[in-house]
Order: structure tokens, then C-alpha cells, then sequence
């Protein structure tokens, strides 16, 4: 399995009016969009799955465990779990 390592926190940026918080959770969104794209098959599935209660993160949806690197871990646990058919 694939481990998933945060290399550090995200920097502020004099180009960019938005919190350093929301550009975190829109790298992450981006990321975890990407992998989950690839494991369920469309950008579609993907969108969907990451608004809505997943079991396997007791009924709370992805986008809304993005906010520290335990969520954004555990999002990405779950998508290799259903990636390996191990859910």
C-alpha cells in the first residue's frame, strides 16, 4: 500500500487572496478528486462520492474530513481500500 505523506504545511502566497486553510483543503480536494477519479472510474463518481456520507468514514462525506492531515489520510485509506476490494 501506498503511504500517504504530508511534506509540510502550506505557505502563504501574496498572489492569492485566499486563507492559507482553503487553499489546504483545495489542494487536498484536488488531489483526493484525482486519486478517486482514477479508483471509481469517471470524474463523475468521483464528485459525487466526495459530497456524500461514506460508510467507511462513518457517514461523514470526504470533502468534510479535508480539514487536518488525520482526515486527508483517512480519505485516502478508504479509496486504496476500495481500489484493493478490501471495504
Amino acid at each position: 500500500m501506498l503511504a500517504i505523506n504530508i511534506q509540510g504545511p502550506c505557505t502563504a502566497s501574496h498572489a492569492s487572496c485566499w486563507s492559507k486553510q482553503h487553499r489546504c483543503f483545495v489542494a487536498c480536494q484536488d488531489h483526493v478528486i484525482t486519486r478517486a477519479t482514477y479508483v471509481l472510474g469517471s470524474y463523475q463518481r468521483a464528485s459525487e462520492w466526495f459530497t456524500r456520507p461514506a460508510f467507511g468514514l462513518g457517514r461523514h462525506p470526504p470533502c468534510s474530513l479535508l480539514v487536518d492531515a488525520d482526515g486527508y489520510r483517512q480519505v485516502f485509506d478508504l479509496l486504496y481500500r476500495i481500489e484493493f476490494g478490501i471495504y
